[in-house]
């Protein structure tokens, strides 16, 4: 576990974390936001009514669904995933992460949070008694307008671990491992490490929360201060920069994991190590991973080659969990040579 973190990045690195938002700027950038939301009040009480109604179906799946769940640990037996998409086929690799979490993890629900259900052949491989969280989209977050997808699963993903703790997941991963050790933490998440272009930073790919978290309502308070447009320079900024901030401020608030909990390898080395031929031989390395994430923004091309037929035949490490996993699978089953 990693109580401080000294991992290096350069000078002007700082501002980043210290000097993006403070006193009067913090106050014109909220207010902005207010007066945007003023000046679109259908839109802004729409959406506070969606809100509203996702919390409350998350209110009842505590009732009846979710109820076994709860069982006097901080982090329940739920793992989220969210799919905001319209007529889409699942990936394989998506049916995967989804498997695996169920399949290292066994007696877990799982909620998937969506616009409608995923189509395609390997939307049928979910596990049976998977949860469908219908929900709707949306413009504005209260008062803050929200324009790019990524950020509003971004937001979903917060007020649903709030409403119901347990662990979040983003669809391009894969679980090696069970998550139990991690249930009596309020909150934990994994430090992604720095590299030449990068400074360190929380990433929201991953995160544990137990319900209603002090860590979780000091992030989403801090959407009121929020203005990216989508990919520029602040893309990143409330995903992984506020919740590191929020860490350094009171660390007793969250645990943060060690990089390779869930975010080793990097995307410049995810191909090399997971899915070369010759990718076993780093096994070695990843004693320590939960689960992996696949970095798909960075590695599209190469997350293509994922398909049931190079499951079967590769040599990969990523192939070699996939068969374990996929092994109990309908399609495990069906398709072993």
């Amino acid at each position: 576990m990693l109580r401080l973190i000294k991992y290096p990045y350069r000078k002007f690195r700082l501002l980043y974390y210290k000097g993006v938002r403070g006193g009067i700027f913090s106050n014109i950038v909220y207010f902005r936001n207010i007066l945007n939301g003023l000046m679109n009040p259908r839109k802004v009480l729409s959406d506070y009514f969606f809100f509203r109604k996702h919390k409350k179906n998350l209110a009842e799946m505590k009732i009846s669904d979710l109820k076994e769940t709860y069982d006097g640990q901080k982090i329940p037996k739920i793992f989220h995933f969210i799919y905001m998409y319209k007529n889409k086929e699942l990936s394989f690799s998506e049916a995967i992460s989804v498997i695996s979490a169920q399949h290292f993890n066994k007696g877990w629900k799982i909620i998937f949070h969506c616009y409608e259900k995923p189509i395609g052949p390997f939307a049928n491989l979910l596990p049976k008694d998977i949860i469908f969280n219908y929900v709707e989209n949306f413009d504005f977050y209260k008062f803050s307008q929200i324009h790019h997808t990524a950020h509003k699963a971004d937001i979903l993903r917060l007020i649903s671990l709030q409403e119901t703790g347990g662990i979040y997941l983003d669809l391009d991963t894969i679980c090696v491992k069970s998550f139990s050790e991690l249930r009596n933490f309020p909150a934990a998440m994994g430090i992604q490490a720095a590299t030449e272009a990068s400074a360190p930073k929380l990433c929201n790919a991953v995160i544990i929360s137990s319900m209603e978290s002090d860590f979780i309502k000091k992030w989403l308070n801090e959407y009121k201060f929020f203005r990216s447009k989508g990919r520029d320079i602040l893309w990143d900024f409330h995903s992984g920069v506020i919740p590191f901030r929020i860490y350094i401020k009171n660390d007793k608030l969250v645990e943060i994991l060690e990089h390779d909990a869930f975010f080793f390898p990097l995307w410049h080395d995810l191909s090399r190590m997971l899915l070369k031929e010759n990718s076993m031989k780093y096994s070695k390395h990843f004693q320590n991973n939960f689960c992996f994430h696949l970095w798909n923004e960075f590695t599209k091309e190469d997350l293509k080659k994922i398909t049931p037929e190079w499951i079967n035949t590769s040599k990969s490490y990523y192939a070699h969990i996939s068969r374990a996993v996929l092994d109990t699978s309908s399609f495990g089953k069906g398709n072993k040579k």
